[in-house]
């Protein structure tokens, strides 16, 4: 997974981001809550995310394709 690799590498947190942002229904307001983090600083974060995996995060079916490869993940554990 592309961003775990980016996350391992530099420290950081975006897939559990994303996993909070798809947890909440891809509503960015209740995610940035349920991370105990500021709205922008979420933004921020979700722009990356898009930027890294190089996808449009408002599509439908991208994000179909990023709960599911998800949910595959955690099947796989």
């Amino acid at each position: 997974v592309p961003i775990k690799k980016y996350d391992h590498k530099r420290n950081q947190e975006l897939y559990y981001t994303l996993l909070k942002i798809v947890q909440n229904d891809w509503n960015l307001t209740t995610a940035a809550k349920d991370l105990f983090i500021h709205y922008n600083t979420l933004k921020y974060r979700y722009d990356r995310i898009a930027k890294i995996l190089s996808v449009d995060l408002t599509s439908t079916e991208t994000k179909l394709n990023i709960a599911l490869a998800i949910k595959l993940e955690q099947i796989r554990k």
